[in-house]
């Protein structure tokens, strides 16, 4: 975010720009879902044009585990909670799950965030209102923004 501010310093006018830092999650709105109906339409043809990241290794400046998506993401909901124990002892994966859309606008949007044994991590992301170029490009910059924050190459 940006704001612009114009002064006057020895009779002539100057414009300053000053940024003030923002985080992708004041943008989203969650909704409320449940385990069984996230996975109902996850799995229905209610979701359109899912989108994935390649599996990346987790940046541990920014998250360490899944305590930490949860507190970024609290609406995030356990799509497994039983296998939170196999993700820690190495073996099993741990998906996380929401439905959201962004404010002020009415696309809803939900995503997967996949933890992988040794601190690997893949999001996917899916619609599941009408598609159309634009919003592709939304639920594509969502994706690659949670990628390069969460993220290392």
């Amino acid at each position: 975010m940006n704001f612009f501010f114009l002064i006057s310093w020895q009779n002539e006018r100057h414009k300053l720009r000053f940024a003030i830092p923002t985080t992708i999650n004041k943008y989203l709105d969650w909704k409320e879902t449940h385990v069984d109906e996230f996975r109902k339409q996850w799995r229905s043809r209610k979701i359109h044009h899912i989108i994935r990241t390649e599996i990346l290794q987790l940046n541990g400046k920014i998250a360490k585990g899944v305590n930490d998506f949860k507190r970024y993401f609290p609406q995030l909901i356990d799509l497994k909670p039983h296998q939170e124990i196999e993700l820690v002892k190495g073996s099993g994966h741990l998906s996380l799950g929401g439905t959201f859309y962004l404010s002020q606008s009415e696309e809803v949007y939900q995503i997967k965030i996949i933890l992988l044994p040794g601190r690997k991590i893949m999001f996917k992301m899916g619609l599941q209102t009408a598609l159309c170029e634009e919003i592709i490009k939304v639920e594509e910059f969502i994706l690659y923004t949670l990628a390069f924050l969460f993220g290392t190459q």
